[in-house]
């Protein structure tokens, strides 16, 4: 049987090590809005379906002529239905994105990023669903609460070195890649001869004696008017 953990949406079961207990703390909280957040889809499924059908049931002639009251209850079960669709389509949005913009920027050590949006999906679950929004704002106290405990220098010393270190320490892990650089000869530069130009010899030239247009000496008439050279 396959795990909600194991799909790609949903915050894993198994933290990095790393992690401070606070950011444990706020990955869980994230972890169980999401699964409250699936559960109210159902939930919220059934209720809209209720609220459709007290709303055709008030709205039907014979209602409005027995009660007065029918169109104002048949506004309020439309009103709860339209509510409940939000409801769901906000919770599928959580189950997709909690990972993505809470839980893995926990992971990855981004602590202030996850606060703030969580604080943001914490709003919109609280107008739309309520109880994941009261984990996502408590995850994001949480967060706020290891911020301002722990100074900035600490919270870097926690992430991963892959995180913290630059990436020309690379070069330095590898003792002999720099030996080879340095060995390898350099291209040979070769200058390339000015390229020598033989003076071109211009031809002698006739003037014609009837159209006065000047033309080769080697040819035997004027291409202008065909006079035959003297």
């Amino acid at each position: 049987m396959i795990k909600l953990t194991q799909l790609n949406f949903f915050t894993s079961e198994d933290a990095p090590p790393w992690l401070p207990p606070p950011a444990r703390e706020a990955r869980g909280h994230a972890f169980w809005a999401q699964i409250i957040a699936l559960i109210e889809i159902p939930i919220s499924v059934v209720l809209s379906i209720v609220s459709f059908y007290y709303y055709f049931k008030f709205s039907a002639p014979g209602y409005l002529i027995v009660n007065p009251n029918a169109a104002a209850y048949a506004a309020s079960y439309l009103w709860l239905s339209v509510y409940f669709i939000a409801v769901i389509f906000v919770s599928i949005l959580e189950i997709t994105f909690i990972k993505a913009h809470v839980s893995s920027l926990i992971d990855t050590g981004k602590f202030v990023p996850a606060e703030e949006r969580a604080i943001i999906w914490g709003i919109v679950s609280i107008l739309f669903g309520l109880i994941p929004g009261i984990f996502l704002i408590a995850s994001a106290f949480r967060l706020r609460a290891m911020n301002s405990e722990m100074p900035q220098s600490a919270m870097q010393s926690v992430r991963p070195q892959s995180e913290t270190q630059p990436v020309q320490k690379q070069d330095a892990a590898q003792p002999g890649h720099a030996a080879r650089k340095e060995q390898q000869p350099k291209p040979q530069q070769y200058s390339v001869p000015a390229a020598t130009t033989t003076p071109r010899h211009h031809a002698d030239m006739v003037k014609c004696k009837k159209c006065g247009a000047s033309y080769p000496a080697f040819m035997h008439a004027c291409p202008n008017c065909n006079e035959p050279k003297s």
